[in-house]
């Protein structure tokens, strides 16, 4: 049965990450599985963010056996939006990592990834007992991407607050942009009309505004959260290649 579209608009709005994953835990149970994992890498923090129902055990051994840094899911989704469904096959690469998660009822399951501009997302679904059939896969896998998609998206707002309550100038991003490219102070003052001691007080505020040490660590943040990226930029980015339409189809036809 597919989700329903005012739930899915309810969650999609949610604010808070409690309810908004208390949500999306019903909506996997309602999907015939038990537990689900949706894990978060930000350009904003190198540190992963976890929201999950796993058993405690399983959670404690994962990070206790450094789990994280070998697990196949993690890598296939980092490449791929196609999901990928959980096998002996799969975790061939992860000694150990199969048996242990099968031992915490973690026998069945998919991951799917979602990406966007500084945000990478995986959504995984799991449960104790049944088989994941060719049909089930055929019949889920949209509304799993829908959920990913969803989530992953608010990912991608929170994102955004975060860099604009930073509260950089356009004048300091462009200060930044110059020198990213090997501009002086000198230089960059002429390019823009300025003069060298105005281009170095913006140079200053943006090391304060980024919490870093000196303007070098200043331009490498700016460009790890996306600063320098044009209008121009975006819209090229934003063009569907054919994997996202085929991922939007997919969205699509969850909902019909």
């Amino acid at each position: 049965m597919p989700l329903s579209a005012d739930v899915l608009n309810v969650l999609a709005r949610e604010v808070s990450p409690n309810l908004r994953f208390g949500m999306l835990h019903d909506l996997v149970v309602q999907l015939g599985f038990d537990f689900f994992g949706f894990s978060c890498w930000t350009s904003f923090d190198p540190r992963p963010m976890f929201w999950n129902t796993w058993p405690a055990g399983w959670i404690q051994k994962y990070k206790a056996r450094k789990f994280l840094e070998i697990d196949p899911r993690i890598e296939h989704c980092r490449r791929s939006i196609l999901p990928i469904n959980w096998s002996e096959d799969l975790f061939r690469s992860a000694p150990g990592l199969w048996d242990e998660a099968q031992a915490f009822g973690l026998c069945h399951g998919w991951s799917q990834g979602s990406h966007s501009e500084g945000v990478f997302s995986v959504l995984d679904v799991a449960r104790e007992k049944g088989p994941i059939s060719d049909q089930e896969w055929y019949e889920k896998a949209g509304q799993v991407l829908l959920l990913c998609n969803l989530i992953h998206m608010q990912q991608v707002d929170e994102l955004k607050r975060r860099i604009e309550a930073l509260n950089l100038s356009t004048r300091e991003i462009e200060v930044l942009r110059w020198s990213a490219i090997g501009k002086t102070a000198e230089e960059v003052a002429g390019i823009l009309n300025l003069s060298e001691s105005t281009v170095n007080f913006h140079a200053r505020n943006s090391i304060v505004k980024l919490g870093v040490q000196n303007k070098v660590a200043a331009i490498a943040r700016a460009a790890q959260l996306g600063l320098f990226i044009t209008r121009e930029d975006r819209r090229v980015a934003d063009e569907p290649t054919p994997f996202q339409r085929r991922s939007s189809d997919w969205a699509l036809a969850s909902s019909a």
